[in-house]
């Protein structure tokens, strides 16, 4: 195992400082570049979503911040310029659901939207993934074509490739640019530590977790979020707009 040294060290800090603000279950805030959190409307949901957030609201009571856990090399500002604060510091390679490899940094140059979600999720996942469908859909056609959706997956004992596949195919997301990622355990908890993203397995399998939309710019730095489900995506649109142009 490669032994970090102090840049790199710095690097993954600096990204979990700035990933640290807001973590937890937030419904109803968009929160733009500046971190200046703007308040919505509460949403009224149909009576099995709102049994699933209740229940989510007890889960996150035990949640805990992802810490790196044998992360993977992180890359260093100086000699690859990337900025300080991107998430391409995280170098863990990633496998998505048509089985390509896939290392974060290589989307360098397009803008990024991002969510980490798993495929028998059944409360809030399905909804996170219409929001992220809402978002892609309100780019103007220029835009859209030059943005990549990344969806990693929480669960990687049993999200492989081939049943992300079959998630992508069944929830008709196996679009151009859309991947749904698979990585081993180390790679998932780092890049859900930069995301700003809580999560914690259950016994009975459930994975309860914060459900976030994440904006990158075309140097992987996060320009705008979206906290919880049903929000208003006019903000991150706007961001992924001016990131494009």
């Amino acid at each position: 195992m490669k032994t970090r040294g102090p840049k790199n060290t710095t690097a993954i800090m600096m990204l979990t400082i700035a990933a640290a603000v807001a973590l937890g279950v937030v419904v109803g805030r968009v929160t733009d570049r500046d971190g200046a959190a703007r308040p919505t409307e509460t949403v009224a949901n149909d009576g099995s979503l709102s049994v699933s957030l209740a229940e989510f609201a007890e889960w996150d009571a035990d949640l805990e911040p992802c810490c790196p856990v044998e992360p993977g090399e992180a890359r260093v500002g100086e000699s690859t310029g990337i900025p300080a604060d991107s998430v391409y510091h995280v170098a863990a390679n990633w496998t998505d659901h048509r089985g390509d490899r896939l290392e974060l940094a290589t989307l360098r140059g397009r803008p990024v939207i991002m969510t980490m979600i798993y495929a028998a999720c059944i409360g809030t996942c399905p909804v996170l993934m219409v929001d992220v469908r809402r978002l892609y859909d309100s780019l103007p056609a220029d835009v859209r074509d030059d943005v990549v959706v990344i969806a990693a997956s929480f669960d990687h004992e049993n999200d492989t490739p081939e049943v992300l596949a079959e998630y992508a195919h069944f929830r008709r997301y196996n679009r151009s640019g859309w991947h749904f990622l698979h990585g081993d355990r180390a790679a998932v908890r780092e890049l859900a530590t930069v995301l700003g993203i809580r999560y914690s397995h259950r016994a009975d399998g459930v994975i309860a977790h914060t459900d976030r939309i994440v904006v990158l710019d075309r140097d992987g730095r996060i320009v705008a979020n979206v906290d919880g489900i049903m929000q208003p995506i006019e903000a991150a649109a706007d961001a992924l707009i001016a990131a494009a142009r």
